[in-house]
């Protein structure tokens, strides 16, 4: 999960220097916290594709896997919309 998909969730704080999951707004909506995913970066990897996922794919195991973004982000940035 990413930061610009975690915004959606109305459980992510999204103020500078506070960017994670905010535990009162999870208590307000019966969010147990315990269940949501790590945050990382765009950019950041996260691991390699597994022999099946890469046999489904037609790309090499280990492949690097990152965090990517939400399509209206990446939308944005593939239109060259990013000043």
């Amino acid at each position: 999960m990413t930061a610009d998909s975690a915004n959606l969730t109305f459980v992510y704080d999204t103020r500078q220097g506070r960017q994670d999951w905010h535990p009162g707004l999870c208590r307000t909506f019966d969010v147990d916290m315990e269940h949501l995913p790590e945050v990382v970066d765009a950019a950041a990897v996260v691991g390699g594709l597994t022999r099946a996922a890469a046999n489904r794919m037609g790309l090499a195991e280990g492949t690097p896997v990152v965090g990517g973004g939400g399509d209206v982000t990446l939308t944005a940035i593939g239109a060259a919309c990013t000043a």
